[in-house]
Order: structure tokens, then C-alpha cells, then sequence
């Protein structure tokens, strides 16, 4: 796990003084952890984003507006050279946002994680 995880400057992703370090853990690191092509990881965290503002299809309601907002900063896009020197899109999560990701896998390497983690 401590290969899994990295320090991001803050929430936002900027640099200010007092700013609080956040954990973070990138898409290509879950991909890689989890043996997914990170395209498929992608794409599962893009319907998680886009399930909050969704609405249910039995009673139209959506995501809180406290939790989504919230979840939509735990979940922010980034880039990252792959190893062919290419610039590619990426996601950083926080640890809301990778739990909210691994909660949907249903190999026996999230749910370890998961339990660990909980």
C-alpha cells in the first residue's frame, strides 16, 4: 500500500501557504495496484462523477448536494507521462474518492483494501 499512495500540496491542488498536504492516490497507481487497464478506470470513475448529477431513475432524486460537492473535490483530474514520453490524463483521489472507487470493484484485492482501509 505505501507505493499506492502519494502527497498532494493541498485539496485543490494548489501551493498556498497554510495549506494542509492531502493524501492522494492517482489512476494509473489503482490500475496498476488492481491489474485494470487504467482506460477502464477511467471510465469508472467518470460514471461515478457523473452519477451525481443523475438522477435515479426510480425517484429522480440525486447525490446530496453536500456530498457531491464533496466528492467532486475528492476526485480531480491531473496528467501523467506515460512510458512512451506521452502526456495522458489521469485522476488524483483523496481517500473518499478511492474508497468510493474500490467500493465498486468486486475482485478479492478491493475488498482486502477496502476492509484494511475501513
Amino acid at each position: 500500500m505505501e507505493n499506492l499512495v502519494s502527497i498532494r500540496a493541498s485539496q485543490n491542488g494548489s501551493q498556498n501557504a497554510g495549506d494542509e498536504p492531502v493524501l492522494v492516490v492517482s489512476s494509473v497507481q489503482v490500475a496498476k495496484h488492481m491489474d485494470k487497464l487504467h482506460k477502464n478506470v477511467m471510465r469508472d470513475i467518470r460514471e461515478i462523477l457523473d452519477a451525481l448529477d443523475t438522477p435515479d431513475e426510480e425517484d429522480g432524486s440525486v447525490a446530496p448536494q453536500i456530498y457531491a460537492d464533496h466528492l467532486k473535490e475528492a476526485i480531480t483530474v491531473s496528467e501523467y507521462v506515460d512510458e512512451r514520453g506521452k502526456t495522458q490524463e489521469c485522476f488524483l483521489l483523496t481517500e473518499d474518492g478511492f474508497y468510493s472507487l474500490i467500493r465498486t470493484y468486486r475482485n478479492k484485492e478491493a475488498k482486502r483494501l477496502y476492509q484494511t482501509l475501513t
